[in-house]
């Protein structure tokens, strides 16, 4: 069935994070098989393309917050390294996008400000525009409160309560 998706289309963006969920631990994988997915999928994926998210969607699947040191995850080399090349190279194209591509540019978001670069996340959650996500902020707690938190971190403003 994939195999026949990446023949009509090799960059559909839907059909590749679903097929990343099916190793979530939840749908009954593994969190080896869902990094080498995840690894996978992405290199294989031109530098510029959406796809190259799909780490930081893996990462987020397996936050653990009882893991020591589990916040610091994003500050690891490899996962810095991961993020900044995301925000270099897919980053500046999600602009040119028909829509905003509010999911993405929330999990770039979130992986840039746990990695504790605040004006990279800035200009990201600034892109988003008035749009939000449950995810990657609701793992981590109310995802309102989670994306005030960054934003507020940030040095933006946040929505009124309603």
């Amino acid at each position: 069935m994939f195999s026949h998706v990446l023949r009509l289309d090799p960059w559909h963006r839907e059909a590749h994070h679903r097929f990343l969920a099916c190793f979530f631990t939840r749908h009954g994988g593994s969190a080896s098989a869902r990094w080498d997915v995840a690894s996978f999928l992405s290199h294989r994926a031109p530098a510029t393309s959406p796809l190259r998210l799909l780490p930081l969607v893996a990462l987020v699947e397996d936050y653990d917050p009882n893991a020591l040191l589990a916040d610091h995850t994003w500050q690891q080399p490899q996962w810095a390294t991961t993020t900044m090349s995301i925000y270099h190279n897919w980053f500046p194209q999600a602009a040119s996008y028909r829509f905003t591509p509010v999911l993405d540019l929330a999990y770039l978001a979130h992986a840039l400000f746990m990695a504790k670069r605040e004006f990279e996340a800035r200009e990201v959650l600034t892109a988003m525009g008035p749009y939000a996500s449950r995810m990657p902020w609701s793992v981590f707690g109310d995802p309102g409160e989670q994306l005030t938190r960054a934003r507020r971190s940030c040095g933006l403003p946040t929505p009124a309560p309603a």
